[in-house]
């Protein structure tokens, strides 16, 4: 066989090789997955679990006849890790033991060596259970805000620690293997003393505040921000989202069809009801269940936005829950709710649907300069001098950046430090111009 006689065979053998790839490439048909375009469409984002969410706000200890209190997120967050690993054997009702009378329950509470693991809310046993190492099945169906106990050097026995709801006077008793309590002991307890100073105020017989002693300092933040895909969230609030209506309205936009109605204001605020959803009287969903759902209803349409935000409170009567902003835990708050995602469940599904239209993206360069505020007794001073205000109604005190945006247009907001007051379900912030400040 010569030369030309290999090259004429090998060209034919081309040649039908790729008329027989070409034939596939036409005439083949992929299999792609079927899609619904009327049903609901899920949109990929990272999604956050029960540990994310629910934080805790701070680790107050009683030691050597003062009070301080750690605060700083990371350090919270390493002892929530650990507190994951904590054994917890049995649960029993000691309300009636420890939370007599209110000077008794105070006394239980703050008593000297006590540590107070506080909560930013009550939180459901059942939802505060998986951040716990327990085996127990019969959990005690209450909420609570604080957990105290108090720690020991050297521990062989099981030492008692409890659960405690102040709202309620409800108190359950639960044992911490001896091992655990004394690592608490040597890695926080013994070091307390290091830690920012707080004092006590007595706002009332039953209620007792932990204020700090210095004056706060923090810096001013400026934050770009980004905007929500309005798209994503058409897709996953809507059961057709290519049946929404689209409106042009005096102060923003409005997306609707035959049951549900989202509008967007200003670039600031996105409200969403769904009026086939009405509102739920009947407390069809547990506490527990509220929690778990608006995490995995948030976590469907990308709402985090990768903003840390944390569980800040629930109504179960309303079947209500809300979300706050914050940063290296440092609660935000704002006037008009741009600081927070609020979700109202009805029958089956969400009713109401509340939620900032941005989401900061990362701070911008400032001049460093720190905000000193006065102290938490000059706060308390200044609301006692506000008409009207009742200092036995005063729930908490704390410091939180006071999210302000400019304008609609802008792509920035500014977070200033300043000091707030809880009475009731409201934060306000505390206006020190009785005293000749702002």
């Amino acid at each position: 066989m010569n030369f030309e006689h290999v090259k004429s065979i090998t060209l034919t053998i081309l040649i039908v090789t790729s008329a027989v790839l070409t034939w596939n490439i036409w005439t083949t048909q992929p299999e792609y997955e079927d899609i619904d375009p009327n049903g609901f469409i899920p949109v990929k984002t990272e999604e956050k679990e029960i540990n994310d969410i629910l934080k805790l706000r701070g680790i107050l200890f009683h030691s050597g006849g003062s009070h301080f209190q750690m605060t700083d997120s990371v350090e919270l967050d390493k002892f929530q890790a650990n507190l994951s690993k904590w054994t917890l054997n049995g649960y029993k009702d000691v309300s009636s033991e420890k939370a007599g009378s209110a000077g008794e329950f105070s006394n239980f509470l703050h008593s000297e060596a006590n540590t107070e693991i506080l909560l930013t809310d009550e939180v459901p046993f059942k939802i505060f259970n998986m951040l716990l190492n327990s085996n127990e099945k019969d959990l005690p169906s209450f909420s609570f805000d604080r957990i105290v106990f108090q720690a020991k050097e050297s521990s062989q026995r099981d030492s008692s620690i409890y659960f405690v709801s102040t709202k309620n006077k409800e108190v359950i008793e639960s044992k911490l293997n001896g091992a655990d309590m004394e690592g608490f002991y040597q890695t926080y307890y013994k070091k307390a003393q290091t830690l920012p100073e707080y004092e006590s105020y007595k706002v009332s017989k039953e209620r007792t505040l932990f204020i700090l002693k210095e004056k706060p300092k923090l810096e001013k933040l400026i934050y770009s921000i980004k905007y929500v895909n309005l798209s994503n969230l058409k897709k996953a609030l809507f059961d057709n989202p290519s049946e929404v209506r689209t409106e042009k309205v005096e102060d923003g936009e409005e997306y609707s069809d035959d049951g549900s109605l989202m509008t967007v204001r200003s670039n600031s605020l996105i409200s969403y009801v769904d009026t086939t959803e009405k509102g739920n009287t009947m407390n069809s969903f547990s506490s527990s269940e509220i929690i778990q759902q608006s995490i995995n209803h948030v976590n469907n349409h990308a709402g985090w936005e990768e903003n840390q935000y944390q569980f800040a409170g629930l109504k179960e009567n309303d079947q209500s829950i809300f979300f706050q902003l914050f940063i290296e835990g440092i609660p935000v708050f704002n006037e008009l709710g741009m600081s927070k995602i609020e979700q109202v469940w009805g029958n089956a599904n969400i009713y109401r649907y509340k939620r900032p239209a941005f989401a900061l993206d990362f701070p911008l360069q400032s001049d460093g300069a720190e905000v000193e505020l006065p102290t938490g007794r000059e706060a308390i001073k200044a609301l006692k001098m506000k008409e009207g205000f009742q200092l036995s109604k005063l729930q908490d005190l704390v410091v939180g950046y006071r999210l302000s945006k400019p304008s609609s247009d802008d792509k920035f907001v500014t977070l200033e430090p300043a000091w707030y007051y809880r009475s009731g379900d409201t934060w306000t912030i505390v206006s020190f111009a009785e005293l000749g400040g702002e």
